[in-house]
C-alpha cells in the first residue's frame, strides 16, 4: 500500500481542524515518518475558517507547496446552534466562509459539500422537527459559491446504539424514513441538483447507489500535478456500502471530546 501516494484524512472521528488543530499537524508528521506519502490530505469540519486560522494555516501552506493538495469536506446540515448542534454556527455563516477558504486551498471544486445527516425527530412536547426543507436553501447557497460536489445521508434508527441512546436522553425519538420514503426524499434531492446543476451522492444509503466521498479518480484530476493515488477500497466497520478509496485517518484515535456537541454523533460529542 506505501507504494503509492494516499489520502489523509482528518479525521472522520473528530473536528480536529477546529478543535484539535496541533494534533492534526503532530499526526500529519507522525504519519509521514512511518513511511506514508500523502497525496491529498482531506479536512473533515464544519469550521471552514479554522483553515485560516494558525497554526494550521501555516501548516497548510507548507504541505501545500511541497505538492500535497488540500482539500475540504465540509459539514453544513442547517441545524447549527440548536439542540441537535449546540457548538455549531448558522448555516449562513459557514457558507459565508466558503470563498476565502476556496481562494486559500485553490480550487473551489476541492471542497465538497456534505448536507450531511438528514435527520428528523420528535421532541418530548410531540413536536416533529427536521432539517428536510433547509437541503435546498443550502445546496442553492453553496452551489452559488460554486461548489458542485454534494453528498448526503440520514441518521438510521439504532445504526449506532450510543446515537439512539443519547437521543432517548434528551427526549427525543430519532424518525428515520422507511425504505419508500427515504427513495422519495432521495428523489428530491436529485430533483434538486439538478435543478442547480450539481452532483450529488449517496453516503452510505441503503437502497441508493454507492457514493464516494474519497473519489480517487476525481482527487487525480483535481492534483495540481494530476498525481496517481491508491484506488483500492478501505473496508470500513459497519459501513459496508462505504465507496471511498483507501484513506489513513489522522489522530481520531483514541476518540476526543468535541466541542461541537452534535447530537447525532457517533463517537464523543461534549454535551
Amino acid at each position: 500500500m506505501k507504494d503509492l501516494p494516499i489520502v489523509f484524512s482528518a479525521s472522520r472521528i473528530v473536528d480536529l481542524a477546529m478543535w484539535y488543530p496541533q494534533a492534526l499537524i503532530d499526526a500529519y508528521h507522525a504519519a509521514v515518518a512511518r513511511g506514508w506519502d500523502p497525496h491529498t490530505l482531506m479536512v473533515w469540519t464544519k469550521f471552514p475558517a479554522a483553515l485560516l486560522s494558525e497554526p494550521l494555516r501555516s501548516f497548510l501552506v507548507d504541505i501545500q507547496r511541497q505538492g500535497v493538495q488540500v482539500c475540504l469536506q465540509l459539514t453544513i446540515t442547517g441545524m447549527g446552534g440548536s439542540d441537535i448542534e449546540p457548538g455549531v454556527p448558522a448555516w449562513e455563516d459557514t457558507v459565508a466562509a466558503i470563498p476565502p477558504v476556496a481562494e486559500f486551498i485553490g480550487d473551489v471544486r476541492r471542497i465538497k459539500l456534505r448536507i450531511d445527516p438528514q435527520l428528523r425527530y420528535r421532541d418530548a412536547a410531540g413536536v416533529v422537527h427536521s432539517n428536510y426543507a433547509l437541503f435546498e436553501p443550502i445546496m442553492a447557497a453553496c452551489a452559488a459559491q460554486g461548489v458542485e460536489d454534494f453528498a448526503t445521508s440520514f441518521v438510521e434508527n439504532d445504526m449506532h446504539r450510543k446515537v439512539t441512546s443519547r437521543f432517548r436522553k434528551e427526549g427525543f425519538t430519532l424518525m428515520a424514513p422507511d425504505d419508500t420514503e427515504r427513495l422519495q426524499i432521495a428523489d428530491g434531492m436529485m430533483a434538486v441538483a439538478a435543478k442547480y446543476g450539481v452532483n450529488l451522492s449517496a453516503c452510505a444509503v441503503p437502497g441508493l447507489p454507492t457514493g464516494h466521498c474519497l473519489d480517487a479518480d476525481r482527487l487525480e484530476e483535481l492534483h495540481p500535478t494530476h498525481r496517481t493515488l491508491v484506488h483500492e477500497k478501505k473496508k470500513r466497520l459497519g459501513r459496508p456500502l462505504c465507496g471511498c478509496c483507501f484513506d489513513l485517518d489522522l489522530g481520531g484515535w483514541p476518540a476526543k471530546p468535541c466541542t461541537s456537541g452534535c447530537l447525532y454523533c457517533y463517537e464523543n460529542p461534549v454535551r
